[in-house]
Parts: structure tokens; sequence; C-alpha cells
């Protein structure tokens, strides 16, 4: 323990003083990357830092603490970059923490390199922690645990808290959060390739058999027994004889374990919801169907969608649209992504609330009055509201996406724009904003929230749909000015939609320089009460839901500045929605503005793996994770294993000619449901091995898009056309099938 301690001290005070950008072992080699700005650290916190390391080395313990204490309190929020975690000292990944966590850090290395400076800190502050551990503990308030681990980590209630949390969290289901709160207790729990790069407890008191038991636990209850047998190899290791009680038997540990991990291998896997209620399915964005379809030949019903033409852009697609032409002009772009919630399936097809349609699952029924134009006089309206002031171009396209929670439906009203250039001709429209509806009620407006008034104004937008969950919205926001473009994270409540909190996560330019009429939908995930951002402008972030706190910023290569064109394609296709994607501890991502698709630690923002540069080029979908395999979906199908980033398979495994993917798949059981224009393709989650014949779709007169499957149905978002089909195939009350 004294070694890695003093390890952490010698890496901490050579690399934490300077600014991220100005540090010569940093190498991001992207002239984009130089130009992000984040919350760091000021020259006057960094003096601080300086100061309180010469009051160190002079023995001069009260004025250390105190001088830490106050740093935390006052620029706590600020971030620190932190050293590369490689052992040649360079790194294209950099991880930035708030000085709030920094110094908790640096309190936790004094246990080796100045004793008596720590043992000064906790007379300080060990009676206010215990005093606040008893009633937090007694009251299992998860709240209070949490800010004891916070601000007290390393006194002696520190460690207690931290047991605590972990087994309310595990109680709750949230498995990731009960193993983060436990490896944080010892060294030996986590790998060892990590134990310079994370906060650990300098010397708790608890068992360590106890807490390697309780891992194995955690393990064997997410689903994870590879990962539950190494923990079994470590309890081996550090406690052959440690006993407890377990589910209600007492015993040795690694019996007790053994046992219920054999048996896990014969539970039914954990029951999902029904519903496809957001993008992605669920807010961790990888939601799995239950089971797969068995298609009929021919739709249950179709209903038609207003078709926009790829030919808007500027900037060519590569799998987002099809810009050959036909007799009825040019193909559109795959830009509606449908919900099932109930018995209902719900679409946005316009800027509009008539633009909102619900249609019944079983029969293709309008839920609402029909007050729209027809689908292909609301495309060109809206086409033709922007192009005043389009003289320049445009970057990206829309994507209609929807949230649904309790009853409300959650739609982005209003222009999709992000960014409109200013205009000698004309001033640009209001930007978009969110609408609360309520489905019971005929759409009835709920509440708006309009970023074109205080505290926000000119240059403000929303990134797309925001997600819900218990009691709150949470938005990522976009702010233009005349330098660069700004990232929020914001959460509004769900009864008058007021502002809760907002926080600043970062700033750089943009591929379309403010020059360009710009569509983004950075989408937010959300998994076991943390948010995670994918900014697609170098940069992913960790952002506690409750109140906004930054937990880590972890900076990725870009695309570099020469390779800029190809990026500006992918950010206007459908790379543009690209949430991370949470599986079991791991953020997914696959940045617009990166060649490559890479697996950071969820509790740290360490980087776990990358799939080298351009091997995955083409990707525009993370549809999931089955069978071990993260699903990536584009031009073609690519299984990537999710543990170690390695290329298990691909589809087509050649060039694959003509054959190119045509809208987002889905997971489904144990199968990928993978459209192109002229069929539909359903393989092993395991590989490119294909579990059925193609569905295929030329002969019923329809082509291949966003596929939702909910409740025995699959759902396919075409250009021009929504369709749904079931096992049974269609009844006499369904809606109108394809001409």
């Amino acid at each position: 323990m004294g070694r890695v301690l003093l390890a952490v001290t010698t890496w901490m005070l050579t690399c934490s003083l300077a600014p991220a950008q100005e540090r010569a072992d940093v190498s991001l080699r992207s002239a984009a990357a130089v130009a992000i700005k984040l919350d760091e650290a000021d020259n006057a916190a960094r003096s601080h830092l300086e100061r309180i390391q010469r009051y160190l080395a002079d023995a001069q313990w009260d004025e250390a603490i105190e001088a830490l204490r106050g740093l935390m309190d006052t620029s706590g929020e600020q971030l620190l970059a932190l050293p590369p975690a490689t052992a040649d000292g360079r790194d294209e990944f950099v991880r930035f923490v708030p000085l709030r966590h920094f110094g908790q850090w640096r309190l936790a290395a004094l246990a080796a390199e100045a004793p008596q400076a720590l043992e000064a800190y906790r007379k300080r502050v060990d009676p206010l922690a215990e005093a606040w551990l008893r009633p937090a503990a007694a009251e299992r308030d998860v709240r209070r645990l949490e800010e004891i681990a916070d601000r007290f980590f390393v006194s002696r209630s520190g460690d207690d808290a931290l047991f605590r949390l972990g087994e309310i969290e595990l109680e709750r289901g949230r498995f990731a959060r009960s193993r983060t709160a436990w490896e944080r207790l010892s060294p030996l729990l986590i790998r060892e390739a990590d134990r310079l790069s994370r906060l650990v407890h300098p010397d708790t008191d608890l068992e360590l058999g106890d807490l390697c038991a309780r891992l194995a636990l955690v393990s064997i209850l997410e689903g994870s027994p590879a990962r539950a047998q190494a923990e079994l190899a470590l309890l081996d290791r550090v406690a052959p004889d440690a006993t407890g009680t377990l589910g209600g038997r007492s015993g040795r540990y690694a019996e007790l374990l053994s046992d219920l991990l054999a048996a896990s291998r014969m539970w039914p896997a954990p029951a999902a919801t029904a519903d496809w209620t957001t993008f992605g399915g669920a807010a961790a964005r990888g939601k799995a169907a239950p089971a797969g379809v068995d298609v009929a030949l021919r739709p249950i019903w179709s209903v038609p969608l207003p078709r926009r033409p790829a030919a808007d852009t500027t900037v060519a697609d590569t799998t987002g649209a099809d810009t050959d032409t036909t007799a009825d002009g040019p193909r559109g772009w795959l830009c509606y992504h449908p919900l099932v919630f109930g018995t209902s399936v719900l679409v946005a097809t316009g800027d509009t609330v008539d633009d909102v349609h619900g249609y019944d699952l079983a029969t293709g029924r309008p839920l609402w009055l029909e007050t729209s134009l027809p689908p292909q006089a609301v495309a060109a309206a809206q086409t033709a509201e922007l192009r005043g002031v389009m003289s320049s171009g445009q970057l990206g396209t829309p994507h209609y996406t929807l949230t649904a929670d309790g009853g409300q439906l959650y739609a982005k009203l209003g222009p999709q724009a992000t960014a409109i250039p200013l205009s000698e001709r004309r001033d640009p429209p209001p930007l978009g904003f969110v609408a609360a509806l309520d489905v019971s009620a005929d759409k009835r407006r709920l509440f708006e929230i309009r970023l074109d008034r205080s505290p926000w104004g000119e240059g403000w937008a929303v990134e797309g749909v925001p997600l819900a969950a218990d009691g709150r919205l949470y938005v990522a926001l976009r702010q233009r000015d005349s330098v660069r473009t700004q990232s929020h994270v914001a959460a509004f409540d769900t009864k008058r939609g007021e502002l809760v909190w907002q926080r600043f996560v970062a700033a750089a330019e943009t591929f379309g320089q403010g020059t360009m009429v710009e569509y983004t939908q950075n989408l937010l995930a959300l998994d076991e009460g943390i948010l995670y951002f994918n900014t697609n402008f170098g940069v992913i972030a960790a952002v506690r839901a409750r109140d906004g706190q930054v937990q880590w910023v972890t900076r990725y290569p870009q695309t570099s500045s020469a390779d800029a064109e190809t990026a500006a394609t992918r950010q206007s296709s459908g790379r543009g929605l690209t949430p991370c994607l949470i599986h079991k501890g791991l953020v997914l991502a696959a940045p617009a503005d990166a060649d490559r698709v890479f697996a950071l630690d969820a509790a740290t923002g360490l980087l776990r793996w990358t799939t080298p540069r351009g091997v995955v080029a083409g990707i525009q979908f993370l549809l999931g994770v089955g069978q071990g395999s993260l699903i990536a979906a584009g031009n073609g199908l690519v299984w990537i294993d999710v543990d170690s980033g390695e290329i298990k398979a691909r589809f087509p495994a050649g060039d694959g000619g003509d054959l190119r993917g045509h809208g987002r798949g889905v997971l489904a059981g144990k199968q990928v449901y993978w459209p192109t224009r002229d069929r539909i393709y359903v393989f092993d989650q395991r590989g490119a091995q294909q579990t059925r014949q193609p569905i295929e779709l030329v002969p019923m007169g329809l082509t291949g898009g966003n596929l939702v499957i909910a409740r025995d149905t699959l759902l396919v978002a075409a250009a021009d056309r929504l369709s749904a089909f079931d096992a049974l195939g269609p009844r006499d009350t369904a809606a109108e099938s394809p001409p």
C-alpha cells in the first residue's frame, strides 16, 4: 500500500500543475483538439497547489491542510488533467477530474508521504464525518452517504460510508455503482494497471475477505460469470478461509459463492420492459428486445411519412441516405425514430405538434385526429423555411426522436437546426424548443422549454430530445458565440419545465465554424444516476444526475485536421446520433469526430480499450451488447468483443460491393436485425452467421429503414413510410398497406 501511495504522490506532483495543453507529454496530434476549452483550474488554483506542496515540504501540516481544504471548497468544480496511464508517459486519451476529487487523492497520498499531515486532517474532520455517518447509515440516506464519501473520503468514516453505499446500491440493483463503492476501499480490489489512476482509501480497517466476497456477489447477480470467477480467484489468494453470511446461508465465502455461481448459469434472463421509450430503447441507449419476430410476408399496416430529400444537404452522406434517383425523385433521409409506448406507436415527422403522430400498434389506426398537411407538403414547407439562410451550405440533417415517460411525451418542435448563421437579408428564425405533451389528452401541451429567454438568449439551442427519469428531464444544450460552440448539460423538472441545474462541459470550434446551418443531435445517456455526454467534439463527460456535479471528463483523439472533410461527412450523416452506450460499467462510444470505437470505465473515465484508427470506418450506430459482443453498424455490421475491443467478425467480409446498411438495426433475443435497402438480414449476436433467410422488402414495395422491435412487432421507419410486421400478417382492421 505504501509504495502505491508514494507512486501516486510522485506523478501527481510532476504532472498536475501545468494545464493539459501545455504539457509536453500529451500529444493528441489533432489541430481540432487543441482548441477544446474545459473549465480547467485557473492560475490562482494552481498557485494554491504549489503553495500546499511547499507547506508539506516544510512540515507545516496545519497550514497545508487548511490551504487544501480551502481550495477544495472554493475551486472544487474546476478540472485538473491527470497524467497518462501508459507506462511510457504518453496517451492519446486525457482524463480530467474536479479539484475536489483531486484534493481527496492528495490527502490519501499523505498516508505514505506525510502521516502526520493526514492525522492533522483527520483531527479536523473525523468528528463531523462520524456525526453525519450515524444518521445516514441508520436512515439509509444515499445522498448523505455519498456526501461523506465525496467530502471526507480519507476520514475514518469514509470507508464505512462507502461500504454501506455499496450494500444499498446492490439491494437497488445498481451493480456498477455498488462495485465502484467497494473497489475504492483497497488497491488490491482493482486492476494492477489502474492502481496509479484510481482513488482508493489509504488504510481501511474493513476485512478484505468481506470486500472480495461482495464484489464476486455483484458480478454473479449482474450476470458477469467470467468476472465473478476472477474475483473468486482473488478471494482464494487473499482470504481463502474468510467466512460470513450470504443470502441467508453461512459458511466459507468461497464455497457459498462457488455454489451461487454454478446455480446462476441456470437462471433465466432478467425480465425486460416491453416498451421502446426513447432513442436506443432506454436511457442507457443499448436496449435489446426480449425476442425476435417471425415476420409474415406482408406488413400488418403501413402509413406514409414525409420524404426529406438527401439532396438538401451540401455534404454527401454515406449511409443515412441514398442519393440515387427514381421516377418519384430523390430518395430521402432515414430521419424517423419511432417509439412503442404501451399499445401505441409514436413518431415525430416534423417541426409542429401536428407532426407528432400516434398509431395503434396492432392495427395502425391513428390515435388522434390527423390535422397535419399531407406528408410531402410538410417536408417541402419545413425545408423551405431555412432556405433563405442556407446560402453557405448545410451540415447534417434533422433526426426526429421522441421520449415517453409516465404518460407524457417529449418532442423537439420548431426548427431542428442548432446553429444558423447570421444573414444580411433576413433574421434567422428562432431555434427549436422542447414540448411536453399529454398522450392521453390529444397531445395537450403541458409546458415548453424555450431558450430564447433568460437565462439563455440568442445562440442557444436544444440538442435533441431530453431523457426523462425520476421527475427530471435531462438534455444537452448548445450555445454558439462569435468564437466557438459551447456544450452544456441541464436538468429540468417534469411538472413545469423549470430549470433545476445547468453545467458547462466543453467548448470548441465545430466543422461548420458558424458559417453553415448545422443540425446536431448530441443525446445524453443515463445509467445508475450518472449522465454520460458524448459532445462529438473531443470530450466525453460523466455528470451526476442529482446535482450536475462533474465526475470526470475524458478527451479522446479526434480525426486530424487533414481528415476534416471526412469527419464532416460523418458528422453530416447518421453518425451524429451516437450517444454513449452504457453496459455493465463500461461507456461505449463512437464519436462523429473520431475514427475509432472505444470503451471507458464508467466510474473513472479511464480508457479500457480502443479499436485501431480506421478499422471501423463507416460505423454509424452502436446497437447494443449481446452474447459478449458490441454490435456496431453502418456500411456493414461489426462484432467487437466488449471486454477487449477485438474485432470478432464483419459482414460483409470484403468490400461488400453494393451491399450496404440502410438504417439503424436492432438486437432482439440472441439475434441482430440489420437493414439494407432491399432486405433485412438476421444474424447471431456472436458472429456473422445468419440465423434465417433475409426478410425480402422489395416484393412488398418497401425499403429498409430504422428498426424497432417491441411487443412482438417489428417496425421499419423508412424514408417515406412506417410499416409494422408480426408473425400473423395483416388483419382486416389494419391501416393502409403500401401500394
